[in-house]
């Protein structure tokens, strides 16, 4: 069973406790269902009974079902609150007193409909039935059968929305707060999961990089110099060793293509973009909902892949056209007329472009791509560029879209807001009823001092509970507020004194969200404030500290182990992040090798289908050999000048000259190679199996780059500006240049479709 799932049972459970205590701790209403037990209203009373009665079989034992418990509750309350209209119009019929027992017959209904329904449509039933009532009251009231002011009246009314929407807010809270647990539960599950897929990986590629040096170099040097003897023994241990390289480079390229793989995160299943990115010095930025997690399940794989590719589309045109320092990566679920939408935005601040000219990637990737699953595209652009993907997702329930924001913005901010408008009418109805106005006027501000205090607490949205001394303020003010009001009332109305129920909204507020010591100081606070009367620790009052109590350990509780979780995530997430990476650093390392040609030659040998002697087979395996020793010791995921010599080194295979490279280890990351596109040309004027040599060597200033290539006769005609020629005769030609730090490292030489974004 769910977080979400025992929570809503636990506050079925509270609901139908409160709603049996409530009706029969009313001895009016005890004393109205025995003597009229054929009238409509009670009939609609005894309905609801039943209803409830059916609603603890639909809790418990074999007939136990989510499903008939809510539509029990439904029931229960529907007819609950059309019992209390009917006593409300029948006060001839069931004396003087059916009116006010009706009115809190209804109230009760009002609190159940916010206690078991959504928040999404709680609110409109809680208005509705309110509306309906107050109509009632008016109808009762022009009929003259309540000799108050109709303001009075109308109280009863202000208290059940009062009381609804406080339902609401405490329901709101503790379904979001159980949901967010489900939510983290999941995602830190599958984050495990992927992780240990992640680190198996790693582990395979590591082990097969280790392996790189003694099976395949090995194996292709064999191959290479040809003296291999030819006997079966030497042939059969050439296959064997053939197939054991072509299973190494198999779990190399595996294990470093992430292009394919998709977990259902995007800082995650991005992680390769993000390096190239910050290798280019560009920051990454992300924010918000950005995996699947909060969708329970509406978003498919292949809907995710979608934008996933999007996402990698729109960061690809930031590394190679926009000449940003940051881009931003901000996902929110946006709830509108035709729907929910989970919204992901790029933003740069790069140089803008015309998007008129927007190139293949923008278009088919992005925009053909995104609508191909529904969704639709927004690209705006001027001094940055902000693409905004939505891909559509069921109409999400509002605590499904909601975040729960902690205890203090759930549950004081509605309570204190609907019992403050309730507090404020009431005075006001019954103001003629006090014999010192000045006095009244300042207990008024009492109460005005008490809320202000307790939304300052609230202002904080850091806070997570209430602080010591609201708390302090609100246990010494609600005594004196209740003793000093019951001083200044001269005549008794039905309506009781206002000041208990502001008091009581108040101490509600204060122990759901504030330390758990503050539920006995409240009890306390509460005898004080009833003229230390021993009987009201069975009244209603000590009922609301002791919900509240309950309310508040069940959100702490959920609170705290949210937060367990969340760290739990965040360190998943980020060795997880890290776990990819190294796996992206062996794409960038090795995506110049032919490990797919290589894996192919390999084994057609094991197989003994491709002859290891012949002239192109040698060719092919010298050529591969000379990359992946040119690689080995090279970091280009995090070294600029890494990165050029991958790339001279790729030139010098396709070239068929035999670079050697050599390296110092303190190299500065951001140094780059300007001269590389000299470097290459050179390359390629170098005579076919010649020798070139590319080093770099630390010294005072810095760093620095030498290639010396040997070249033909014709080649020294016409050498770049860079080059300088050392033996004529031999054909050696060197370039040399410090390796400068460069801030921003973006393509340049673009051309065509691949110069549009």
């Amino acid at each position: 069973m769910t977080r979400g799932e025992s929570t809503f049972r636990g506050i079925a459970i509270f609901a139908a406790v409160w709603q049996g205590l409530w009706l029969a701790g009313d001895g009016n209403l005890r004393q109205i269902v025995t003597s009229n037990p054929g009238d409509l209203a009670v009939i609609a009373l005894l309905i609801s009974m039943a209803a409830w009665l059916m609603l603890w079989l639909s809790l418990f034992g074999p007939w136990r079902s989510l499903r008939r418990l809510r539509l029990f509750q439904v029931v229960s309350m529907v007819f609950v609150v059309l019992a209390g209209l009917i006593l409300m119009t029948e006060t001839s019929a069931v004396g003087e007193d059916g009116w006010y027992v009706g009115a809190s017959v209804v109230n009760l209904g009002v609190g159940l409909a916010g206690i078991y329904l959504t928040r999404r449509w709680a609110i409109p039933l809680v208005i509705a039935i309110v509306t309906l009532q107050t109509a009632v009251v008016v109808f009762v009231h022009a009929r003259g059968d309540d000799p108050w002011p109709l303001e009075v009246d109308l109280v009863y009314p202000f208290y059940a929305l009062a009381l609804g929407l406080a339902s609401v807010a405490a329901r709101h809270a503790l379904m979001a707060s159980a949901l967010r647990q489900d939510d983290v539960e999941r995602q830190l599950t599958r984050q495990e999961q992927v992780r240990a897929a992640t680190e198996l990986t790693g582990e395979t590629l590591a082990s097969a990089e280790t392996r790189l040096h003694e099976t395949v170099l090995n194996t292709l040097t064999a191959i290479v110099r040809g003296g291999l003897g030819d006997n079966e023994l030497t042939r059969a241990r050439l296959r064997e060793r053939a197939r054991e390289s072509a299973d190494v480079l198999t779990s190399i390229a595996q294990g470093s293509d992430m292009s394919a793989r998709w977990d259902g995160d995007l800082r995650i299943d991005l992680a390769g973009i993000v390096v190239d990115l910050e290798g280019s010095q560009i920051n990454v930025e992300w924010d918000g909902v950005l995996d699947l997690d909060p969708f329970h399940g509406q978003i498919d794989q292949a809907t995710f892949a979608a934008v996933g590719t999007a996402v990698r589309e729109s960061l690809i045109n930031v590394l190679r056209h926009s000449g940003a320092s940051k881009v931003r990566i901000a996902g929110d679920i946006r709830t509108a007329v035709d729907g929910s939408w989970w919204r992901i935005r790029i933003r740069d601040d790069g140089r803008g472009f015309d998007i008129k000219d927007r190139g293949f990637g923008l278009r088919t990737v992005v925009e053909d791509g995104i609508r191909g699953c529904g969704g639709r595209v927004s690209i705006k652009s001027g001094t940055n560029t902000v693409v905004t993907l939505e891909i559509p997702v069921r109409r999400l329930s509002a605590t499904e879209v909601t975040p729960f924001g902690g205890i203090l913005q759930a549950i004081a901010l509605p309570v204190v807001a609907a019992f403050t408008a309730l507090t404020f009418y009431t005075i006001g109805a019954t103001w003629q009823y006090v014999d010192s106005e000045l006095l009244n006027t300042v207990i008024a501000g009492v109460f005005v001092g008490l809320v202000t205090v307790v939304l300052i607490a609230v202002r904080d949205e850091k806070r997570e509970l209430m602080p010591w001394w609201a708390v302090l303020t609100v246990l010494v003010g609600v005594p004196v507020m209740t003793n000093l009001e019951r001083l200044v009332v001269s005549t008794p109305i039905p309506t009781g004194d206002w000041s208990g129920e502001a008091g009581a909204s108040l101490i509600f507020v204060i122990v759901a969200t504030g330390p758990r010591w503050v539920a006995p100081a409240a009890a306390v606070s509460w005898f004080i404030a009833q003229e230390l009367e021993w009987i009201e620790l069975t009244q209603p009052g000590m009922f609301v500290i002791l919900i509240a109590a309950l309310l508040g350990w069940q959100l702490r509780q959920g609170q705290a182990r949210v937060e367990f979780m969340d760290t739990e995530v965040s360190q998943q997430r980020s060795a997880l992040v890290a776990s990819q990476r190294r796996l992206v650093q062996a794409r960038t390392r090795y995506q110049d090798v032919d490990t797919s040609g290589l894996v192919a030659l390999l084994e057609g040998i094991a197989h003994g289908n491709v002859d290891p002697s012949a002239s192109v087979v040698r060719a092919m395996c010298a050529r591969e050999e000379r990359m992946i020793r040119s690689v080995l010791r090279l970091h280009p995921e995090a070294v600029t000048s890494h990165r050029d010599l991958v790339a001279l080194a790729a030139t010098a295979r396709d070239c068929d000259v035999d670079l050697s490279i050599a390296i110092v280890e303190d190299i500065p990351k951001d140094a780059a190679l300007t001269t590389l596109e000299d470097a290459r040309f050179l390359i390629r004027q170098a005579r076919p199996h010649s020798q070139a040599r590319a080093s770099i060597t630390r010294d005072t200033g810095g760093c620095t780059f030498r290639l010396v290539v040997q070249i033909g006769p014709e080649g020294l005609r016409s050498l770049p500006a860079p080059a300088e020629v050392l033996d004529e005769a031999e054909g050696l030609v060197i370039i040399e240049e410090e390796c400068r730090s460069v801030p921003n490292v973006v393509a340049t030489s673009v051309s065509g479709q691949d110069a549009q974004r």
